[in-house]
């Protein structure tokens, strides 16, 4: 049984961490992806194309998981919550998941080229609201895989 509030290991860990991966349920069941994330005011921020699968799946069950991972794949936190998709009018969010992951100047040219061949209103902003919250390797009381 996960908590409803995040420890603040929990938070630093968030915070800290890169490698996510955002889980759905599609028609044909689970559907698993790689996804860059902000941590901010509580909230998981993504950004995806408003054709992809997760999206589509989150239109039909906003449930959703994110495992957030260290690079070695321990500590971990896994939390449980409801997304909303937003759409963009703006790649502000994309330039920000961009710079995050790539770097100042590599964020920038991936940005430049995604405005070349997309506009803002095909991507989707993914905002998830957790409402469980598990860690594991993290602390001491952290579930077990």
């Amino acid at each position: 049984m996960g908590r409803a509030e995040p420890t603040a290991a929990m938070q630093a860990h968030v915070a800290d961490a890169k490698l996510a991966v955002l889980a759905t349920t599609g028609p044909r069941g689970p559907h698993v992806a790689p996804v860059w994330f902000l941590y901010r005011d509580g909230e998981f921020l993504l950004s995806t194309g408003v054709h992809r699968q997760k999206a589509k799946n989150i239109q039909r069950d906003d449930r959703v998981g994110l495992a957030v991972l260290a690079e070695a794949g321990t500590p971990a936190v896994m939390i449980d919550g409801r997304a909303r998709l937003d759409h963009i009018d703006s790649f502000g969010l994309v330039a920000e998941l961009a710079e995050r992951y790539l770097g100042t100047e590599a964020g920038a040219d991936y940005v430049r080229r995604l405005s070349t061949e997309l506009k803002p209103a095909t991507l989707w902003r993914v905002v998830v609201h957790p409402t469980s919250w598990k860690s594991w390797a993290l602390e001491k009381d952290a579930v077990s895989p």
